[in-house]
């Protein structure tokens, strides 16, 4: 008989932890906020089981979030600590990672994004054209003089 293969022994030994684990903690009364309880597998990845409903995942379920990380259940990205306690960002939906704080996450946490969200001042090409829509606008027409398209345009801010 050949001898099981690594990945076979990494998941018994994982599954046998989380056995120990799940033991340990019901019979110590643990078990975190509705069911939930946190535990790592054989290489030091941490998940999260429900004792009630059976339900095993690698994301941290909302009833152990803290506060500040539940209001930022309305944006697809995450926030993960790797083994070398460095963290990085997962988009769920376009499953992007990243390590820097995506601005979407600052902007929520109420940080400084870090970008200008200013909008671009209007270059003087597109002064002259939106002038020029005014006038049309208008009726611009050849009979105009200057005074005439002074007079009409006093006041929008288009003439500045």
């Amino acid at each position: 008989m050949a001898a099981p293969s690594a990945a076979a022994a990494a998941g018994a030994a994982a599954a046998a932890l989380l056995q120990r684990q799940l033991l340990q903690s019901s019979t110590s009364g643990g078990g975190g906020e509705q069911g939930w309880s946190e535990h790592q597998t054989g290489d030091g990845r941490k998940f999260f089981h429900n004792e009630e409903t059976g339900v095993s995942q690698w994301e941290k379920p909302e009833a152990l979030l803290a506060e500040n990380d539940r209001s930022s259940t309305t944006t697809p990205w995450r926030q993960y600590r790797i083994w070398d306690g460095r963290i990085f960002y997962h988009n769920k939906e376009t499953k992007v990672s990243c390590w820097s704080m995506p601005p979407e996450l600052r902007t929520l946490r109420g940080e400084a994004t870090g970008l200008d969200d200013r909008p671009l001042p209007q270059t003087n090409t597109e002064k002259r054209q939106a002038f020029q829509e005014l006038l049309k606008s208008k009726g611009l027409d050849a009979s105009w003089n200057w005074q005439k398209v002074e007079e009409i345009s006093a006041d929008a801010p288009e003439a500045e």
